[in-house]
This record gives structure tokens, C-alpha cells and sequence, in this order.
């Protein structure tokens, strides 16, 4: 079931989403003005589906900065980490948010083909036509979500795999060649992107992603790079710094040495170095850098 839910003004969109997103399985969150949190990082619970209407926003999604502006559409899967770094007072946005469960219930476990494509460039420029064409299919799921029908869950199920298959198109429509180019392997690079979710803290290793892969790290490291771009290694080091700035900035309860616990790290020490590297500064002056005030 899905349904156009009003954002109360003090709560953030997330925390209604958590809230109503066990119940509905789909919401259609119209009139958002504001981000879950600007100026820390915000691990993404579920699908989202977003189309800007006005304004603009500056985001740094898993560490990519990215501007999403009017008519622009963007695809977020759960687990990545979205930094909001700055939002225009006029910034206006339709967002459709779909549990992981239902969505896996509905048989969209992968909502989108070309889910790579999605994790590695999640924002795009729709045109007016899309856009159009795209609010028709999102005004078609509030009219299905408020009609009591026996089948209502089958055709909310029929219209998301509509809208998914759009957007699909669109998104493809507009990568360029060379962005294109790098989706190959998708299935190997979803399984990776996973993996680093699933076993961040277990290992940092590209050797400990290979094998699960059954690949030499040297094949491994080119396939990775070919489908997303990006070297594994940074993937690794990307997800585990977020994560780390996360903690540090939002779990003010937790010492240094229990967040270097929580992330996998025998020692503090080897936490500090890593950090370091990684950002040019300590997890202890970057915590007091960005405490709230």
C-alpha cells in the first residue's frame, strides 16, 4: 500500500518514513522541503525515489559530490551514506519510499536493471516530457493506494514495476557513453557494493572481497574498477570513514575506543592511522571539529 503522507515541520523526512514505512511498505512523501540531516552523514534506510520539483540541493553521496537540482530524478539504496552539504530555501520534492521487504515481497528485490548504474551516478536530469510522464506514474500510485480493492496490493505492484521500468529508461538515457561503459560485471559489483555493507567491519582487505568473489585481486580490482570507476580499495576505505564520521559526530555517548570496537579495529591506534590516512586529521580532533553545539 502506498500513500501521499504530509512531513510533519519538526520531524525529519527519515524519521517518518521509519515510522509509517512499517505499516504502508510504499510512501509517497510529497511537499519535502528539508533533508534528513545537513552536515553529517545519514546511512539511507531504504529505496528512495526522488524527484526534485524546485530548488537544489549539494550532496555528497558515499563521498561523490552531486548536484540535485530542479527536474532532476535520484535512485538511493539502502545502506549508502548521503552527506547533505547545503539546501536552497526554495528546495521542493516528491519522495517515494519503499521498504527493502516490500519490495523484495513484490518481487522487485532489485527494483531497477541496472541497479550499478543507480549506486555508482544515483542522480540524473529528467526532461519535461519525462518529468511529466513520471509524475503521471507517482499521481497513479496515490490514486491506487486509496481505492479498497481486493487486488490493490497486485496493481501497486504492476504500476512500481511501471515506474521502476521508466525510470530505468531515463536514467540510461541519460549516462553518457563512458558512464555506461562502466556498468559492466554489474553482477560482480552489486555483489561487492553488498559485501562492503555486509562486512565492513569484518575486513578492509580487497583480498577478503576477491575471494568471496572467487577472482584473484588483480582481476578483481579490474572489474570493479571497469563497472563503477572506482579502485575497490576505495570503495572499502570510502564505506568504513563514513561510517566512522557518523559515529564520531552523532553517537557522542560512545568513546573513541568503543566506535574503533564497533568498526572492526583491534586497536585504537590502527583506528587513529587509518583515520588519518584517510581524512588528514584524527578521529578525536575530527569529533571536536564538528561537535554540535
Amino acid at each position: 500500500m502506498a500513500e501521499n503522507t504530509p512531513i510533519i515541520p519538526s520531524q525529519h523526512p527519515a524519521i517518518a518514513m521509519e515510522y509509517l514505512i512499517r505499516e504502508h511498505g510504499i510512501l509517497v512523501l510529497d511537499d519535502i522541503t528539508f533533508t534528513p540531516v545537513v552536515g553529517e552523514s545519514f546511512d539511507t534506510p531504504l529505496f528512495q525515489i526522488i524527484i526534485c520539483h524546485e530548488g537544489y540541493i549539494k550532496n555528497y553521496y558515499d563521498d561523490k559530490p552531486d548536484l540535485f537540482q530542479k527536474h532532476d530524478m535520484c535512485i538511493l539504496y539502502p545502506k549508502h551514506m548521503l552527506y547533505t552539504e547545503e539546501i536552497s530555501p526554495d528546495y521542493n520534492a516528491t519522495i517515494i519510499a519503499i521498504a527493502p521487504e516490500y519490495a523484495k515481497d513484490a518481487g522487485l528485490s532489485a527494483p531497477f536493471r541496472n541497479s550499478v548504474q543507480f549506486q555508482v551516478f544515483p542522480s540524473f536530469h529528467l526532461t519535461d516530457e519525462q518529468y511529466e510522464q513520471v509524475m503521471t506514474a507517482v499521481q497513479m500510485l496515490r490514486i491506487l493506494s486509496s481505492l479498497e480493492l481486493g487486488n490493490r496490493r497486485e496493481m501497486m505492484r504492476n504500476q512500481l514495476e511501471i515506474l521502476a521500468n521508466m525510470i530505468d529508461s531515463y536514467h540510461g538515457e541519460a549516462l553518457s557513453p563512458k558512464e555506461v561503459s562502466y556498468t559492466r560485471n554489474q553482477d560482480k559489483a552489486i555483489q561487492f557494493l553488498n559485501d562492503v555493507v555486509k562486512y565492513y567491519t569484518v575486513s578492509r582487505e580487497v583480498s577478503f572481497y576477491a575471494e568471496r568473489l572467487c577472482l584473484s585481486p588483480k582481476h578483481f580490482g579490474a572489474i570493479i574498477r571497469e563497472a563503477t570507476g572506482i579502485n575497490p580499495g576505495d570503495w572499502i576505505s570510502r564505506y568504513v570513514i563514513n561510517a566512522a564520521k557518523t559515529l564520531l559526530t552523532t553517537r557522542l555517548d560512545l568513546s573513541i575506543q568503543q566506535i574503533c570496537d564497533m568498526l572492526g579495529f583491534k586497536e585504537q591506534t590502527a583506528f587513529s592511522r587509518y583515520f588519518r590516512r584517510e581524512t588528514g586529521t584524527t578521529p578525536k580532533d575530527f569529533r571536536k571539529a564538528n561537535k554540535r553545539i
